[in-house]
């Protein structure tokens, strides 16, 4: 197995931002969110009530990519990390 090459993992971040940010993934997204958020709703409000969160409690958010704000029913500190540097 070779050793990874520094070049190429110094440009990941940025090919990752490119294509998250481009027009076709964004149109895709403005697309389908609403809808997938809706067939998901009911399993996130599943998955919320049995963390049992409680307001001052910090959650992170790994991935889920279908954020819909109706299914949090309280305030929450959300931190959000997308592997992406700014």
């Amino acid at each position: 197995m070779s050793s990874p090459d520094p070049a190429k993992i110094e440009k990941y971040p940025e090919g990752l931002r490119e294509e998250w940010t481009g027009e076709a993934t964004v149109s895709a997204w403005r697309k389908w969110q609403a809808p997938l958020a809706a067939f998901t709703r009911e399993a996130t409000q599943a998955l919320l009530q049995a963390a049992q969160l409680r307001p001052g409690m910090r959650v992170r958010d790994i991935a889920s990519n279908l954020y819909d704000g109706s299914a949090i029913s309280m305030p929450l500190e959300i931190v959000v990390g997308t592997g992406i540097r700014a």
